[in-house]
């Protein structure tokens, strides 16, 4: 990313400033924040890879089927203690 940008200005700061300083500290403040969204982009949606978003996706889609195994262990249960008792 290069050199940190001063982003905390007083006005004063930037009246002194000439109209191409300030231009040129908006495109380089501007270039950095695109080169920040790219990598969050990659780690978010893998960019080729799996990201984040992807692994959650996997784990929601497997804590559903887990619940679903539980549940119809549960009621698995349930009926075959309620077919016992009835006798």
């Amino acid at each position: 990313m290069g050199e940190p940008i001063k982003i905390a200005f007083d006005m004063d700061d930037i009246e002194k400033k000439s109209d191409s300083e300030k231009l040129n500290m908006l495109l380089h403040i501007a270039f950095s924040n695109h080169e920040a969204l790219l990598k969050h982009g990659k780690v978010l949606f893998g960019n080729g890879h799996e990201g984040v978003c992807e692994r959650t996706r996997k784990v929601v889609a497997a804590t559903k089927v887990l619940w679903g195994l539980f549940i119809t262990s549960v009621c698995g249960f349930a009926w075959a203690l309620f077919m016992h008792m009835k006798g």
